[in-house]
């Protein structure tokens, strides 16, 4: 019997919990692992490390539903308790009977198995009988090429073709089966190819740092396309417009360098490379659809950055970028109709018979703006530029009510608690109309949303939310954006600010901007584990979404080798799990290997967890999204529980001699190794022999500047200038 499952848990469950769970439940039937089929799970658990960890241990397809999809589902112990959290009275038996391919109570054959793990996190794991699908008449699978077609088939066949979708939105965290994969492939190559030339290359592409380089590069022609479109830039910047992130395969189209095939296309040598490669798609586009995933073709880069990233020969020109994956549910209609961006034409407008007009039609002239075509060397002319078409040589303008006045208030909520929420926060929320936030964050004020307009995002999401805001305050509306912690610590203040200037804002504008500090993960991590952060401190995210790898452990050394107190932010997911064992490598070149360290997750939050570890015990700890890692100085130590890290006042004050100014300090006055005290020894040492290498390696400072500050007229401070500013 094969069998799949559906599981719901606690979030931040250890792996170890769900593997006993689902064993527990396997065995209640008398089956194990090697049955799975597969997983399911609801949305909200997208991010779940766990989970994520399981289905990619076992190679186990894992599929998430939304709460409305499982809500569908008739199930024999539905929990008002589960609907209240979830949207849902049920997650484990519907996701398992809808991973089954079912919607049937009677296929489960566990309806629910429920575990408490050692940490008090619980799971549950419902078992589902696969249903065995109708047997194929062998007739269907030939490869005749005379035989005739039923009219079931044809049926099927137009059917595929209507509800073919070019998707945005896939299921996170879901993968291929080899034998799925192995049939699109069998797809593109059964394509019709102009001389049989087959010009297409796919580039599968599995390295996750490249997919996030790739997914920057359609970013960053997103927003220049929007500076293209005039008066529908910020329309067309609220438009979900790939799924390079969340798709579970993505695949690089590459026309590849001629080969100098003469058959059929002496006359229109690159147009029908590009046609042909262009047929493969669509074999493929509808491979995908009959294997009930979806397929969105992203066009949206500059060739030049993709040729530089793909590594591509000469000659090679890169197409698209193809994401496939499984998706929640397809569109009923396409997206660009739903959103209204411009309607399909109907038959009559496409086909004509003998000339390109029909009788009394004038020809229509060449669209105005055309320079993006030619300038790739293309001779082919676009169709007339309707009303709602997006070229445009206008400047960039966001459209936005004449007259009206909006406001965007970047709120910083703090860590999480509402009692941790600044007065000013809570007012700012209190006056929107309109409330924009991550998913996780949105529920951390949901008793404030009562009769508001709630945006919910998701986690790679920001610039939309930004671009949804702008487009609410154009209209009007006062908008609460929302970030944990403070809006500008890797929050959205920075993101908005640059989809503002995007679309030719100033603080002239009629849409206001207001920031609404709120207190950060770092502060509020070091109000729970006692005092670390008292003298010099920094943060630093291992998030490599943005950012190369060796810029952030460039900054990781020098922090590490400067003595920073340093706050790790983004120090772990599901699939980044190497950045913090790099990042314990780099602190342990300069810091002892009992430096104190502190792990706090979802601080002030319901599931608030705290370790207090060492340097070199770091990285084997449960380290998540919802982490900040604190790692402590030179100087920092652990007592009672509590993380402290002096500031310094031993350097010149005596505990022993009841606080009595050292010998050679002076209260108020900087300290005799000061900057003063120790230029005067630096040439105390110069005069004695010392070298500047010699110097430098004495002082770990740069040669250069040793000789820069040697080379400065001796400055001393004034005998009578008084006491100095209070210490900072």
């Amino acid at each position: 019997m094969t069998v799949a499952l559906g599981i719901g848990c606690d979030r931040g469950t250890p792996l170890a919990t769900l593997e006993r769970a689902v064993d527990e439940a396997l065995a209640v039937v008398g089956l194990d692992r090697r049955q799975v089929a597969g997983l399911g799970s609801i949305t909200l658990k997208a991010d779940e490390p766990a989970l994520l960890a399981l289905a990619a241990q076992q190679g186990w397809p894992l599929r998430f539903y939304p709460a409305a999809q499982l809500a569908e589902v008739a199930v024999p112990n539905p929990s008002e308790t589960v609907r209240r959290h979830t949207g849902t009275p049920s997650v484990s038996e519907a996701a398992a009977l809808l991973a089954a391919g079912t919607t049937e109570a009677a296929a489960l054959c566990v309806e629910k198995h429920r575990l408490r793990g050692d940490d008090g996190r619980h799971a549950t794991v419902s078992v589902a009988r696969v249903m065995p699908r109708t047997a194929i008449p062998p007739c269907v699978a030939s490869t005749d090429p005379n035989r005739r077609f039923t009219v079931a088939e044809r049926e099927a066949v137009q059917s595929l073709m209507q509800v073919r979708r070019d998707m945005r939105h896939f299921s996170a965290g879901t993968q291929i089966a080899d034998d799925v994969r192995a049939r699109l492939q069998s797809a593109l190559l059964a394509a019709p190819s102009v001389g049989l030339m087959q010009p297409l290359r796919v580039l599968r592409i599995t390295a996750p740092a490249l997919r996030d380089r790739l997914a920057a590069a359609v970013d960053a022609e997103r927003m220049r396309t929007a500076q293209a479109m005039g008066s529908r830039a910020a329309e067309f910047l609220a438009l979900k417009v790939e799924g390079v992130r969340e798709c579970a395969e993505l695949w690089a189209l590459v026309l590849a360098p001629d080969d100098g095939t003469l058959f059929g296309r002496r006359t229109l040598a690159s147009e029908m490379a590009w046609c042909s490669a262009g047929a493969a798609v669509q074999n493929l586009w509808l491979a995908a659809r009959a294997e009930h995933l979806g397929l969105g073709w992203v066009s949206l880069f500059e060739p030049g950055d993709l040729h530089t990233l793909l590594a591509l020969p000469a000659g090679a020109v890169p197409l698209g970028l193809l994401c496939i994956g499984p998706v929640d549910r397809f569109y009923e209609t396409p997206l660009l109709i739903q959103q209204q961006w411009r309607q399909a034409r109907p038959v009559p407008a496409l086909f004509t018979e003998n000339t390109w007009a029909r009788p009394g039609t004038p020809t229509p002239a060449p669209p105005p703006n055309n320079r993006c075509m030619a300038d790739r060397g293309l001779a082919i002319e676009p169709p007339p530029v309707p009303r709602n078409d997006m070229t445009t040589d206008t400047p960039v303008t966001t459209p936005h009510n004449a007259g009206t006045t909006g406001r965007i208030s970047l709120v910083g909520i703090g860590p999480g608690h509402t009692e941790h929420m600044t007065a000013r926060a809570r007012a700012a929320i209190a006056e929107a109309d309109v409330v924009v936030g991550y998913v996780t964050y949105i529920k951390l004020v949901a008793d404030l949303l009562d009769g508001k307009e709630v945006v919910r995002k998701g986690m790679t999401e920001e610039l939309d939310r930004a671009v949804h805001a702008l487009a609410a305050a154009r209209a009007g509306k006062k908008v609460a954006l929302i970030s944990s912690g403070d809006a500008g610590v890797y929050g959205m203040a920075g993101p908005t600010y640059e989809v503002l200037f995007q679309a030719g804002w100033t603080p002239e504008d009629d849409v206001t901007v207001e920031i609404v500090p709120g207190a950060s993960a770092i502060n509020a991590c070091a109000a729970l584990v006692g005092a670390p952060l008292t003298h010099d401190f920094c943060s630093i995210s291992l998030s490599d979404l943005l950012t190369p790898w060796p810029v952030i452990a460039r900054r990781l050394d020098a922090a590490a080798a400067a003595d920073f107190v340093v706050a790790l932010y983004n120090p772990k997911s599901g699939r980044r799990t190497r950045q913090i064992v790099e990042a314990q490598r780099l602190f342990l070149r300069h810091r002892r290997a009992d430096t104190p360290v502190a792990i706090v997750k979802s601080a002030y939050r319901r599931r608030q967890h705290i370790v207090h570890t060492t340097l070199d015990q770091m990285a084997e700890q449960e380290i998540g999204m919802l982490s900040t890692v604190l790692i402590g100085n030179s100087s920092t130590f652990l007592r009672s529980g509590l993380m402290v890290t002096p500031r310094g006042y031993a350097n010149k004050y005596d505990s022993d001699q009841g606080f009595e100014t050292r010998a050679g300090e002076k209260a108020g006055r900087s300290l005799s190794s000061g900057l003063l005290g120790w230029i005067e020894g630096l040439r105390a040492e110069q005069a004695a022999g010392l070298d500047l290498a010699e110097l430098a390696s004495r002082h770990s400072l740069p040669a250069d500047y040793i000789a820069q500050v040697l080379a400065a007229p001796d400055a001393r401070e004034a005998a009578d200038a008084g006491t100095e500013e209070a210490e900072q």
